[in-house]
């Protein structure tokens, strides 16, 4: 999904710059899936090259991967059985051998379906394995109402994990992440990076929140957020922390509530408490 907004100067110039030194070069590579019909495990290989991303979807039920933009591949049994949602109950997504350190950007794409075979207790779990190269997570929701919690994993479990359903489970869990980036997409949607109590902390790395079409309320987590309400009637929660939030309400009657050293942009209707 691609995003129009555009940062002021001096944010979008810090933004580049750290962009350029997080990205080291990667040699060219392709990605790999596998799946275990007796452990019901799909594991895929991130070998996207420099710059680029490794997406995993399920339309339709079925799980697929794509490197970039390019072509979208079925994950698929050594006996020839296709994974879904039906037959999966967990997805592992880790770096070729050797390329820890290098950068990885995963995307994980609800937008043509739901990692679940119609009902939470048949989630398919997600282990994004990330390595020491200030990696990317991108999660994209679906077409219609989301609620999405962003918190913080503990133990083996050190990076961002989400609740990508709002029923008070980890779904999506990582090793380590530079920061995470929500687009919700259509459909009024909840998106917070407070945690779930008893469950997971806030979020303790930066987030970047996408609201897309609809009237949604996006919140951020510890760190310095960057929000974006786009297109409805938006509620953009940036107070709370000590850093440095922007938020942008986009189109439309948006309100903020607002942090002492918050920037914001296209707010018709500040809130405090």
């Amino acid at each position: 999904m691609q995003h129009s907004r555009k940062l002021s100067g001096g944010l979008a110039a810090t933004l580049a710059c750290a962009a350029v030194a997080a990205v080291p070069g990667i040699a060219s590579a392709q990605s790999s899936c596998t799946f275990d019909s007796s452990t019901h495990q799909v594991t895929i290989t991130n070998g996207s090259s420099a710059g680029s991303a490794t997406t995993v979807a399920a339309p339709g039920g079925f799980i697929q991967y794509r490197d970039g933009s390019g072509t979208s591949f079925q994950c698929v049994s050594a006996s020839g059985v296709k994974a879904s949602t039906f037959n999966a109950t967990k997805i592992v997504v880790h770096p070729q051998t050797g390329q820890g350190a290098q950068f990885q950007k995963t995307v994980i794409d609800e937008s043509g379906g739901r990692f679940a075979a119609g009902s939470s207790t048949s989630e398919v779990k997600i282990f994004v394995l990330t390595g020491t190269g200030g990696d990317q997570l991108q999660v994209v929701g679906t077409k219609t109402d989301d609620s999405i919690q962003v918190g913080q994993g503990a133990g083996l479990t050190i990076g961002p994990v989400l609740d990508l359903n709002g029923d008070g489970d980890v779904d999506l869990s990582t090793t380590d992440a530079a920061f995470v980036e929500v687009d919700a997409g259509d459909g009024n949607d909840y998106v917070t990076g407070e945690g779930v109590p008893g469950e997971m902390g806030a979020a303790s790395i930066p987030l970047r929140l996408y609201g897309g079409t609809g009237n949604d309320a996006l919140i951020g987590g510890s760190k310095a957020d960057i929000v974006f309400g786009e297109q409805g009637l938006d509620y953009l929660g940036v107070k709370g922390d000590q850093a440095s939030d922007y938020a942008d309400g986009g189109a439309d009657f948006d309100t903020a509530n607002p942090g002492s050293t918050d920037t914001l942009k296209n707010i018709e209707k500040y809130v405090f408490f």
